[in-house]
């Protein structure tokens, strides 16, 4: 039978969890607070008379090397890892039913003060102080709110008795994300492309697989009347779908020199450029997306068509600040764009013979 003493000890060690549940989901809602002034800021300005309007990404002012970037960056990562390992010792302290209240607040401050760490540091990385692009400050700001979230529904669940395994996994794990943060603006410009890209090669597999199969025009055209994620195009839309996966495909190699010209421009020190691209090549991965969500059976016409417009005109912007200098001697070799202008010309033929 549970002692009184034992009854005071857990009390103390919820009341503990209690206090910590609330001082982190403050800590939450500054970084809500903070992400929607600064999606106001780029709206409309700063509230300062004369102060004119920020547009496009963030650029960085650092490259492979920044002091203020490297600082704040390291200061994350550590916040990260204590929480890691917090995530797995705190649950034990809570949950000893011998725990004093001394031991139960003093655990519980250390996840306070490294929960403070991360947010301070994700505050500052989100500043033009620090010299963060935006790719950099997207990670530091989404994977420190997901931490700082998991920790809080960890607290929530050592207040409660409930799911603390659970929890306890999700928080290490939204940590070890943390701690991986990338420790220079290159660094982070390379991750966000090579994520583009992998997301890419996958839609294309699917895709490529939805192209090899045979069509069977009772099941495929009428078990499922609005379509699906599995359905095999018909005779009259398959070729339309195999000229717009050939434009995805195009993407793809948009994204590698896109990546390349930033790093030149990097490199150089032209950060305002490297801002331009990237704010260029991110609308393409955009009208990509949604150029492939228009790729599955069965094909709208008037969609696609569309989706391949607005591709079209994001590809324009971009493929010129991406192209290689041409040589004094020799002119330039056929480029991506106009591997583009071909394929989605194809593309834009063949949606005529969809049929309806």
């Amino acid at each position: 039978m549970e002692t009184e003493q034992t009854r005071r000890k857990t009390m103390a060690a919820k009341a503990a969890a209690t206090n910590l549940e609330q001082k982190l989901k403050s800590l939450v809602d500054a970084v809500d607070a903070d992400a929607a002034a600064q999606v106001y800021a780029g709206a409309f300005g700063g509230l300062s008379l004369g102060e004119s309007v920020k547009t496009g990404p963030a650029p960085p002012s650092s490259w492979s090397e920044g002091d203020g970037v490297k600082t704040a960056t390291s200061v994350y990562a550590g916040a990260a890892q204590a929480l890691e390992a917090l995530a797995s010792k705190a649950p034990l302290v809570l949950q000893e039913p011998s725990v004093t209240t001394d031991a139960a607040q003093a655990i519980c401050k250390d996840v306070e003060k490294a929960a403070n760490e991360l947010q301070t540091a994700a505050a500052l990385l989100q500043t033009d102080t620090a010299g963060a692009g935006a790719p950099l400050r997207a990670i530091a700001r989404v994977n420190g709110r997901r931490l700082l979230d998991a920790w809080r529904s960890l607290a929530e669940a050592l207040k409660t008795s409930k799911d603390v395994p659970q929890k306890t996994g999700i928080a290490w794990e939204a940590a070890q994300m943390c701690h991986k943060i990338p420790k220079s603006n290159r660094t982070a410009y390379r991750r966000e492309f090579l994520q583009w890209a992998k997301e890419l090669k996958d839609v294309l597999v699917e895709f490529e697989e939805l192209l090899a199969q045979d069509y069977d025009e009772n099941e495929d055209a009428f078990d499922d009347p609005f379509g699906g994620l599995d359905d095999a195009y018909p005779p009259s839309d398959a070729p339309a779908a195999e000229a717009g996966i050939a434009c995805l495909k195009v993407v793809g190699q948009l994204y590698k020199q896109a990546l390349l010209s930033i790093d030149e421009r990097g490199n150089a020190g032209k950060f305002d450029e490297v801002s331009s691209v990237y704010a260029s090549a991110d609308a393409v991965r955009e009208a990509a997306v949604a150029l492939g969500e228009e790729l599955y059976a069965p094909l709208d016409a008037d969609a696609l068509r569309a989706s391949l417009g607005a591709a079209d005109q994001a590809v324009r912007r971009l493929a010129p600040l991406v192209a290689p200098a041409a040589s004094d001697k020799l002119p330039p070799p056929p480029g991506l764009e106009q591997r583009w202008r071909a394929q989605w010309s194809a593309a834009v033929e063949a949606v005529k013979f969809i049929k309806s």
